[in-house]
Formats: structure tokens, C-alpha cells, sequence
């Protein structure tokens, strides 16, 4: 339970305020007093109050009619409703719209009445705890969301890139042919298609497309035991009829990928 215990007692009978606030003493309350609706208003206002206890039937304003204003202006504000069995009239209304916490009849017991007023304590506390883990989880939603739209506009940069990249690559005169380790053709630029029709390339692997030259060339520098991170070569290819000036070269991606660049132009 929190050290924030400030309790509003209303009772236009001076002598059960004064009873219940004796009672009081054995709990860590900070009790506060009203002799009217009204005046208990204005304690609402200037106070931090948590719990408040009234009387039904008070002039002026019942506790029921009371709590009604307080269920609007201070809803945080947990209410406990006392009186009589034959008192019962007026609170039906007060009860339905959940302006009650609990109803405590006359005459109380004192442990009885100490427990409820704990109870109510208790479930400010809860209602409070519950607020502030709402305020949280809303900042923390607030702040995943920006993340989100960070990453998403990262990713739609990125794709734009690599759109960009790929008409880049493909209007490069030049043959320009992208491979996996595996000698898979992942990408390859409009002069390449060219030079190898009607052969389709990306998907195909290097061997059931390439000349055997061209295969052999790409092998040699596979083969060649450097840990450079770039492995390169240049070789002149007849290919065609025509003659090619070939250049691979290997780059290390990851300690477990490589990717193979190959560029071809013709020797004029």
C-alpha cells in the first residue's frame, strides 16, 4: 500500500466523525473532516484525498448525491458509503452509475469498518499502479511505433537503392554478370543477356550457360589460396568469333559467403 493514505470523513454529526477518527488511530490515515457535502467539495479541490467515507442522510446534499459529483470531478477517488438499514432510499441511483465503492451500515464495528477502509486503500493503489503501467505501456508504443517507421522507411530507401543499382547495372555497356559461390548466376545486365541468347542466365548455374573457357577462367581464381578479402583476374576470351577482355573478381561477404563479379568488353 502506498504511504499517500489521506482519508475524507463527511458526517453532518460531529460526534461520528470524531468516532471514526479515533478508530482511525490504529491505521496510518491522514484524516481529514467535512460537516457538509459542500465543505467536502472544497477539501476535494485543495486536498490529494484517496478514500472518502460520508453519511447518507446529511441536509443540504446526501452522500449518494455527493459522490455523484465526485464520480465526475474526482473519479479516482474510491467512495464508502455509511448508513442505516432504513436509510436505504436514494443510493439505488448512486450504486448503478458505480459512484459506491462499498456500502458500510449503521451501527459499524470498528475492525470491520478499519478492513473496508483498507480495501478502498487498496484498490486506489491498484487503480493508480494500473494508470501508470498504461502511461508506460502507451510511451513504450509510441516509441516502437517510431522504430518501426524508422525501419520502414530504412527498408523502402534500401529497396529504392537497390532498384537504382540494378537499372545502374544493367545499362552498363559493358557484360556485367553477378554469381553466387556456387557459380549460381544471381543478376545479370542487358549485354550479357545479349552475349549469351537464347540462353537464359539468372537461376541457371555458370557451367550449363558459360563457354568452357569463360567456366575454367572463373575456376582458376576460385582455386587460387589467397585469404585476401578480394580475389581478382583478367584473362582475353574468344567469344563469338569475337574477342573479350574478361575480368573476375572475388569478394569476401561474410567468413562464410563470397559473391563472384565478372566484367567482359570487347577488344576493338
Amino acid at each position: 500500500m502506498s504511504d499517500k493514505l489521506n482519508l475524507l470523513l463527511v458526517d453532518d454529526e460531529q460526534n461520528i466523525t470524531r468516532s471514526i477518527k479515533r478508530a482511525c488511530r490504529q491505521r496510518n490515515y491522514n484524516v481529514f473532516i467535512a460537516n457538509s457535502g459542500a465543505e467536502a467539495l472544497e477539501i476535494l479541490n485543495k486536498e490529494g484525498i484517496n478514500v472518502i467515507l460520508s453519511d447518507q442522510m446529511m441536509p443540504g446534499m446526501t452522500g449518494a448525491e455527493l459522490f455523484e459529483k465526485v464520480a465526475v470531478n474526482s473519479p479516482q477517488v474510491v467512495r464508502i458509503l455509511l448508513t442505516g438499514h432504513t436509510a436505504l432510499e436514494g443510493i439505488t441511483k448512486a450504486v448503478n452509475k458505480g459512484a459506491v465503492f462499498k456500502i458500510m451500515f449503521k451501527p459499524w464495528e470498528d475492525e470491520e469498518l478499519l478492513n473496508t477502509i483498507d480495501e478502498a486503500f487498496n484498490f486506489y493503489n491498484i487503480n493508480e499502479k494500473n494508470k501508470q503501467l498504461a502511461q508506460e505501456l502507451q510511451v513504450l508504443n509510441k516509441e516502437l511505433e517510431a522504430k518501426v517507421e524508422e525501419k520502414t522507411r530504412y527498408l523502402q530507401l534500401h529497396v529504392e537503392q537497390l532498384k537504382l543499382a540494378h537499372k545502374l547495372f544493367d545499362y552498363v555497356p559493358d557484360v556485367a554478370i553477378g554469381l553466387s559461390d556456387e557459380l549460381l548466376i544471381v543478376d545479370a545486365n542487358r549485354a550479357a543477356v545479349k552475349l549469351f541468347m537464347p540462353q537464359p542466365l539468372v537461376g541457371r548455374n555458370a557451367q550449363d550457360v558459360f563457354p568452357e573457357s569463360l567456366t575454367l577462367f572463373i575456376e582458376s581464381l576460385r582455386e587460387e589460396n589467397c585469404e585476401a578479402a578480394i580475389l581478382e583476374k583478367q584473362q582475353q576470351l574468344t567469344m563469338n568469333d569475337l574477342s573479350y577482355n574478361f575480368f573476375c573478381r572475388i569478394v569476401q561477404l561474410s567468413e562464410t559467403q563470397k559473391a563472384i563479379l565478372l566484367f567482359g568488353s570487347r577488344v576493338l
